[in-house]
């Protein structure tokens, strides 16, 4: 499973030793646990940091293990996505940012009669706020139809968030927390601040590299699992990433096109679209590397003319070769 960690070290490191804490801590004694409880009273009144720290690396509870473990390994693509140095920089500012406001939050609902001592252990600052991003960002990959409707592995995700979120009452504090510090950090500046300098990151990836680094495949895209399960896992991942790739590439182009021809906003679109297009060779490349044949790519890009998420959502419709 670890092999699916490949370009997302910092995310390898994490799961790891979460999941090495946390299995430590379900079979410690009592006493241990104790040290590992997110107890905001001994925090505020008693000045415990050591507990702030520690009840932040290891899930004491076995199912916010077994399903933080879960949503861990499969946001291992933001790691990707934004690069190691700047993942580390965002994990660092959403600890921050869900920490100061899980306690400012019990403190206020204290005021109410409202007294939440413990809150749930866990690192679930590495779960909530990338809710946001993984609702905003991550687009729409379709695994199967239920009743004639699609469902994604998002779906999925969203099931297992609110699992963890309604178990307790602390457990929603936690998320709130988690999903507002995610808006914050997305919507604000912070986020442009890099909290890893180059020469740090060096050093990081120095170490790192060698311990959690993914041996390359000789061929990328040809799918080496074990089993029909994995190579489908790998398939799925590759597709999201294009994906990615694929909305971030139009937005560049969109701003070129604009900075080229200012006159271009104030011209209606269609205006563009030749009744007779002939795809672009690069698009081609691009969807056919996800999977899809040349035919069917070609058919798809002549019917939308050219727009790449029309395309996309034809090449995954069932219906559309059959017409």
């Amino acid at each position: 499973m670890l092999r699916f960690f490949d370009k997302s070290e910092v995310t390898k490191c994490f799961f790891v030793s979460t999941a090495a804490l946390s299995a430590f801590v379900q079979f410690s004694s009592s006493v241990t646990r104790s040290h590992f409880r997110y107890d905001v009273s001994s925090i505020l009144n008693e000045h415990e940091l050591s507990r702030l720290f520690l009840s932040k690396t290891a899930f004491v509870e076995p199912s916010d293990f077994f399903f933080g473990c879960i949503i861990i390994y499969q946001y291992r693509l933001f790691e990707r996505r934004f690069g190691s140095r700047k993942y580390l920089s965002s994990v660092i500012w959403l600890f921050t940012l869900s920490t100061a406001l899980e306690l400012l939050s019990t403190g206020i609902l204290s005021k109410y009669g409202i007294t939440l001592s413990i809150l749930p252990s866990g690192p679930f600052f590495l779960i909530y706020p990338f809710f946001v991003y993984y609702f905003f960002d991550i687009p729409n990959v379709s695994v199967m139809n239920s009743f004639a409707s699609p469902l994604s592995r998002k779906l999925f995700l969203y099931f297992l968030g609110l699992k963890l979120a309604t178990s307790t009452i602390g457990s929603l504090v936690v998320s709130g927390c988690g999903l507002l510090a995610g808006l914050l950090y997305r919507y604000t500046f912070i986020q442009r601040i890099n909290l890893i300098p180059s020469p740090v990151a060096r050093v990081l990836s120095r170490i790192l590299s060698p311990i959690f680094a993914s041996g390359e495949s000789k061929d990328d895209q040809t799918p080496i699992g074990a089993t029909l399960e994995i190579q489908r896992q790998e398939a799925l991942d590759r597709q999201e990433q294009m994906l990615m790739d694929l909305k971030r590439s139009q937005v560049m182009n969109l701003i070129r096109s604009r900075n080229s021809d200012p006159n271009l906003v104030s011209r209606p679109t269609v205006s563009y679209r030749r009744r007779s297009y002939v795809p672009e060779p690069q698009d081609v490349r691009r969807l056919t590397e996800m999977g899809f044949s040349e035919e069917q790519v070609n058919q798809a890009l002549i019917a939308t003319h050219g727009d790449l998420n029309d395309a996309i959502s034809l090449l995954k419709s069932p219906t559309f070769f059959q017409q």
